[in-house]
């Protein structure tokens, strides 16, 4: 008798609370099945003015054109109740996001952050916390119409892993990569569609690979060398650097400087009238070079402008280059590129 007592009251106290209920996808939102490859729901929709609980089994949340305009100290509390791994914010309005409002984010590891047009920089500033700063590897800033970046950004951010940070197409003219210090562990950089004109590199992390300073308004290729220590690069691992439809009107003999390992140089798109020579001396493991539709048109190559050991693939198509019209000497454009392999034109 005592025993079918106790087996009842263990099986009321779990049906009481030791189950948890199953949440179905919310209705302004799309979900993923539970046996799909993909854990992502999709939220859109002026109506929905907050984040709703979702599925156990999503671990991505992408927020469309909502109205959350206000994020208070627990507008992300029903994310708490899922492994959210990302978390995509685009066109909801935002006016205000609570300085501690991502700390309960403890698996988030990428954050996306796109057309908030309405959401000031200095008050983001402030609610990039995170508890679990491990997992944190991405910071995605898009189209969100900042006409500056502060120099205190990325300062919550200490003993972080961010490794790619992107943030495009905005309207600051200068950047100051002391911003990015604190980010440490920065692999891959892309600060495209800015339209910057000026770079301090001073304060840029030691171990960014990938630089992507493309589509901006840079009149000249930015100084890579420490200024303390001229011989010493800033940048010392960075492998790929695309400095694509800038301003820049000429490269000289020292504009590559202090880049001992980069590999590949995209300059497509700059109004380079001629090529210099030994421009490339200082990169001796630079292999591919782009400079498509340069010059408008390009009217000059030195005689020993390619002189570079290591380059092997070469892309100068639509430079309008006139092979026919003396602006080069046939005996030496390509002598001293004994490994050049692939020369598109």
């Amino acid at each position: 008798m005592h025993m079918y007592i106790g087996c009842s009251c263990i099986l009321v106290l779990l049906s009481a609370g030791g189950f948890s209920k199953s949440i179905d996808c919310p209705e302004s939102c799309k979900c993923s099945l539970k046996q799909s490859k993909n854990h992502e729901a999709v939220c859109t929709g002026r109506d929905l003015h907050y984040i709703p609980l979702f599925p156990e089994n999503i671990h991505d949340v992408i927020m469309n054109g909502t109205n959350l305009s206000y994020i208070g100290e627990n507008g992300f509390d029903n994310l708490t109740k899922i492994t959210l791994k990302k978390l995509y914010l685009n066109d909801n309005l935002i006016l205000y996001i609570h300085p501690h409002s991502f700390t309960k984010l403890v698996y988030l590891g990428k954050i996306y952050i796109s057309d908030e047009k309405r959401l000031n920089v200095d008050i983001l500033k402030t609610g990039l916390r995170f508890s679990t700063k491990e997992k944190l590897t991405d910071l995605i800033f898009d189209y969100n119409s900042w006409s500056y970046l502060p120099l205190d950004m990325f300062s919550n951010l200490t003993r972080n892993h961010v490794a790619k940070l992107r943030i495009k197409s905005n309207t600051f003219p200068e950047v100051k990569c002391n911003t990015f210090s604190p980010l440490t562990n920065l692999f891959d950089t892309s600060l495209s569609e800015n339209l910057i004109e000026r770079l301090d590199m001073t304060g840029i992390p030691g171990a960014i690979r990938k630089l992507h300073l493309d589509n901006n308004l840079l009149p000249t290729v930015p100084d890579w060398c420490v200024q303390a220590k001229r011989n010493t690069s800033a940048v010392q691992y960075l492998v790929y650097l695309d400095l694509s439809y800038n301003s820049i009107g000429y490269i000289k003999d020292d504009s590559l400087g202090c880049l001992p390992k980069l590999e590949m140089l995209v300059l497509n798109g700059n109004p380079i009238g001629r090529i210099y020579n030994n421009i490339f001396t200082n990169n001796p493991i630079l292999y591919t070079v782009r400079i498509s539709k340069i010059g408008y048109p390009l009217r000059k190559i030195d005689d020993f402008a390619f002189n570079s050991s290591s380059l092997s693939n070469l892309n100068m198509q639509e430079t309008n280059f006139h092979f026919d019209l003396g602006n080069f000497n046939p005996t030496s454009i390509f002598s001293l590129s004994p490994n050049l392999t692939f020369l598109y034109h």
